[in-house]
């Protein structure tokens, strides 16, 4: 992430404008061979939110190309309006077409484009784009679009960027894919800070634990009772923690945590269960599976506060400590068991459908955390029925790759979130609950500060 503060001059003197936030969803290099198509999938972009996307284009191919920016798969450029205003030498022109072209580049050469997209509150998909043609040689044209869509939509799911010329994102083309947010008014906010909640040392806990890398602070506890098997997650800039377990025994309860305040929300619906799992996806939580002390579940429950609604249920086997992380529009649930059985499932849920995606790498297992650092989910560690283990394994929807082991010792029932594009855990059980705080770049593994004491697994984690 990297941040934007530019200044506001007026009568009363400098004013500080909002600072603004670039969070790195995704990129891409073109390496080996040309492209005529970049894809860049698993999006969600609605009228709050703003994305950058930045374009080094080579144009290695013997003829002129345009490059067109497509949402949701409608590669029809009569859908699209686009005003052009084009600085040619010292010729300015004004044009308006039916395309939605963002660059062009000419033959043999490179351009520069900075397109800044958003959705408008009454739904159609906008884009503003600045494009330098040939630059780094002694001629530099420069192009301003503003394009939409003719027909309003639900909100940005994928965007392709199309070159009218075969083979004309040549190799060395590169692409970055921002989320921007403001971190001093507007929205949205970039999380940058995580926060972990609950779990059980050696009772169960109600400490809540703020990082901010490289240093944890002592918060307000979360409400009464002490809990864990819970799980967490952040809509909009608000924690919430759901259910779990007690010395009494499993819990409905759903709180919500604005740093440093807590409120305790409607209870999720019947069954009361620990060992479930969360995400957010869009202004929702969703709560899935879990254990109601004596069944496996296969719940899923939508909480857009302060209401929940009963879902479609996950895909079966039933189960209990999975781990989930949301990626663009969709929620994931990855493993998890039921009673000698260890799963390897990986089921996606676009509300309100689950489609089963391929399974995780062998072993199957139970326990794990997940996060999602820009558009590719991660799920480390856990137990396989007869060991604990410490594996990390990437998912891009739909492919699984192996990465560096989180380091030693093996862990289950730990935690995770992203902050600023960088993934953490925390805490777990080895032989003994653990204070570990590790970071996760990928593919390097670096441990951080330890967390507070106590030690602790089948904590949650959020961040805000």
């Amino acid at each position: 992430m990297f941040l934007l503060n530019p200044y506001i001059y007026g009568g009363g003197g400098v004013t500080p404008a909002p600072t603004y936030e670039y969070e790195l969803l995704a990129s891409n290099e073109v390496e080996g061979s040309t492209e005529t198509t970049i894809t860049f999938d698993n999006l969600i972009l609605d009228d709050e939110d703003e994305l950058l996307l930045v374009a080094d284009i080579v144009n290695s191919s013997g003829g002129n190309s345009n490059y067109s920016l497509y949402v949701n798969n409608d590669t029809t450029a009569t859908n699209y309006y686009r005003q052009s205003l084009s600085v040619d030498n010292t010729a300015i022109s004004s044009a308006r077409y039916n395309n939605a072209i963002f660059a062009s580049v000419d033959a043999s050469n490179k351009g520069l484009a900075n397109v800044n997209i958003r959705m408008t509150s009454d739904g159609y998909f906008t884009f503003m784009s600045n494009n330098a043609k040939e630059y780094g040689t002694s001629s530099i044209n420069i192009d301003e679009n503003y394009g939409s869509k003719t027909a309003t939509i639900g909100n940005v799911t994928r965007l392709d960027i199309s070159a009218s010329g075969a083979d004309s994102i040549g190799v060395g083309s590169k692409f970055w894919l921002y989320r921007v947010g403001s971190s001093s008014g507007g929205d949205p906010v970039v999380p940058v800070a995580g926060y972990v909640f609950g779990g059980y040392g050696t009772s169960g806990l109600q400490d809540t634990d703020e990082y901010i890398p490289d240093a944890w602070t002592n918060k307000t506890d979360t409400p009464t009772p002490a809990r864990w098997a819970h799980s967490a997650s952040t809509i909009g800039s608000l924690g919430y923690i759901y259910g779990g377990v007690t010395a009494s025994g499993e819990i409905q309860d759903t709180d919500e945590y604005t740093p440093d305040a807590w409120v305790s929300k409607t209870d999720m619906p019947i069954p009361a269960r620990r060992a479930l799992a969360s995400s957010t996806i869009g202004s929702s939580g969703y709560v899935y599976a879990g254990d109601n002390g004596s069944t496996d579940l296969q719940d899923t429950d939508e909480y857009t506060p302060d209401v929940w609604v009963n879902k479609t249920n996950l895909p079966s086997p039933a189960r209990e400590q999975p781990s989930s992380t949301t990626i663009g529009a969709s929620g994931y649930v990855f493993g998890g068991n039921a009673v000698a059985n260890y799963y390897q499932d990986c089921d996606e849920y676009t509300p309100d459908a689950w489609v089963s995606k391929t399974n995780m790498p062998t072993p199957g297992r139970r326990g794990t955390a997940s996060t999602t650092i820009g558009l590719i989910a991660y799920v480390f560690g856990g137990f396989n029925g007869s060991s604990v283990i410490n594996d990390t394994d990437e998912y891009n929807p739909d492919t699984w790759t192996s990465k560096t082991d989180i380091p030693s010792p093996n862990r289950r029932n730990l935690a995770s979130s992203t902050i600023n594009s960088v993934g953490y855990i925390y805490g777990g059980y080895s032989t003994v609950a653990l204070q570990d705080c590790d970071e996760y770049t990928p593919d390097t593994w670096t441990n951080k500060t330890d967390m507070p004491t106590p030690a602790r697994l089948a904590l949650a984690a959020s961040s805000i």
